[in-house]
């Protein structure tokens, strides 16, 4: 109850309505929206993550957004899963670092995956080894490239976030004139 009483209060702001008049509701793959708002507030996106006791909210304007967080399980046999998971070239790239940074890859790109299809509204319609993340080397943003597709989606980019040893996680978002800033629940 407390992650969604934050949600409102957060989501209020941007809507300029008090949280108890907000309604949430639920697209056809689970993307959370409100409902019965007019005006500028039609705009607003938002989207929902939690992980073990931590939780994450995008919010934004006149664009579609998606967020991911995982807590890093450092017992998980990565590779099985990105094999099964993950396009060719990712599942390379995994199976060639060192066994110490294996789970921190497996999950940021995991995460990176799913802000992703939230974003775009698909849900696991679009499967996970369809398309493949493409980080900017040295940099915490990434581009979607389609399988068969051939260069990136220049549209889209993904923010990879710096959560600490424990998390990971990501946003996308339409287009590159966004950021990402960070608030905290008392």
């Amino acid at each position: 109850m407390s992650q969604h009483t934050g949600s409102q209060n957060d989501v209020s702001r941007y809507v300029n309505q008090r949280p108890e008049v907000l309604t949430f509701a639920s697209g056809r793959h689970g993307e959370p929206f409100l409902a019965g708002v007019r005006g500028a507030s039609e705009n607003v996106r938002f989207n929902l993550a939690h992980s073990a006791d931590a939780a994450l909210i995008a919010i934004a304007d006149d664009r579609e957004v998606g967020i991911d967080l995982e807590r890093i399980c450092h017992n998980v046999e990565s590779l099985k899963p990105a094999e099964r998971f993950f396009s060719p070239d990712e599942f390379e790239r995994l199976r060639h670092v060192p066994d110490d940074q294996a789970n921190r890859l497996f999950f940021t790109l995991w995460t990176c995956k799913e802000a992703y299809l939230k974003a775009i509204g698909t849900g696991l319609s679009l499967e996970l080894d369809r398309f493949e993340v493409l980080p900017f080397p040295g940099d915490l943003t990434a581009r979607v490239r389609l399988l068969g597709d051939g260069r990136p989606r220049e549209d889209w980019l993904i923010r990879i976030l710096s959560l600490g040893p424990d998390y990971a996680g990501a946003i996308a978002a339409k287009g590159e004139d966004w950021r990402v800033r960070f608030g905290q629940w008392p």
